[in-house]
């Protein structure tokens, strides 16, 4: 009898222990799950906060008010809440001033939209210029409109958000990219820039550049011409040197496509691109090299932007 207890008594422990296991890995599996949906929020910001946030969607030139943001630092899911508008048709005014191609699209589905949308008639707002160093693809960035008390609202998501550094409650922000900007250049600094993009051929003046690093150390380089009257006369001058005669601008609106990249410097050519951008009345070529730091031109880095490899300034 005893040793028919005993036997049943160590069946309990056993399977007391694996439903304690069992009930602990439920319970670490959910707040898990929770830690990487629950969204933060944000309703005061600092100046500085503010560029970083527009930064970060890739809209540098907007100059908004923040009316409120959500993020989570695990799932990196960035919302940023515009200022209030009077109506659509403001919104729509004060984004064509820098986008000529913004318009309203339908009515955003059910089945496509994110948890926290619960109000009807949200509206998508498309042809929106990003800027390409910060979203190649445009893919992860989605602006919605939406009423709320009388007042008409830009929404901005973005996934992947992770070029920005906060505490779990969202308190604070500050970026997670460091730029090295330059603005006057020797003539043997334009020839390196230029040769660094594997564009010996090109004579022109560089109104700016600047070498962004970030966390995971995936550093770019941008390069910006000197200024055209329009981008006709961009195209015109890049398709006066051999290998670019078909050079153009896409359906995008900003991207300029089939330069002449030297393949010594970039057997692919994959990691330059060209955009053109207007500005103050001025059109201008702005250059982007990814990785940069890799081609040996130990100039840009060392003497030009005055940082060590460990990007120190």
């Amino acid at each position: 009898m005893l040793r028919f207890i005993k036997e049943h008594i160590i069946k309990i422990i056993f399977l007391a222990i694996v439903l304690l296991f069992w009930g602990f890995f439920v319970y670490s599996f959910e707040k898990y799950a929770a830690r990487g949906t629950k969204l933060h929020e944000k309703t005061s910001f600092t100046d500085q906060e503010t560029k970083i946030l527009w930064s970060e969607l890739g809209l540098d030139y907007i100059d908004l008010d923040i009316s409120k943001a959500y993020y989570n630092i695990y799932s990196h899911r960035l919302f940023v809440v515009s200022e209030g508008f009077d109506n659509i048709d403001a919104e729509i005014e004060y984004l064509k001033q820098f986008n000529e191609d913004v318009h309203i699209g339908d009515m955003v589905k059910n089945e496509n939209k994110t948890d926290d949308d619960k109000r009807n008639n949200i509206q998508e707002i498309l042809g929106i210029r990003y800027n390409t160093d910060i979203d190649n693809e445009n893919k992860s960035i989605v602006c919605i409109t939406y009423e709320e008390n009388g007042k008409y609202y830009l929404r901005f998501y973005k996934s992947g958000a992770a070029m920005i550094e906060a505490d779990e409650d969202f308190t604070y922000i500050k970026s997670g990219i460091k730029t090295y900007e330059k603005t006057t250049f020797t003539d043997q600094e334009k020839k390196n820039l230029w040769s660094e993009l594997g564009l010996e051929y090109i004579d022109l003046d560089i109104s700016k550049a600047y070498y962004r690093s970030s966390q995971n150390r995936v550093e770019k380089l941008f390069v910006i011409s000197e200024g055209f009257d329009s981008i006709d006369a961009e195209l015109e001058y890049l398709k006066q040197f051999k290998g670019n005669e078909n050079v153009c601008q896409g359906q995008e609106n900003h991207k300029i496509y089939n330069i002449s990249y030297n393949t010594f410097i970039d057997h692919s050519n994959l990691l330059i691109e060209c955009t053109t951008y207007k500005e103050n009345g001025k059109y201008y070529l702005k250059f982007i090299k990814s990785e940069a730091e890799h081609s040996g031109n130990n100039t840009i880095l060392y003497e030009m932007f005055g940082i060590d490899d460990s990007g120190k300034q």
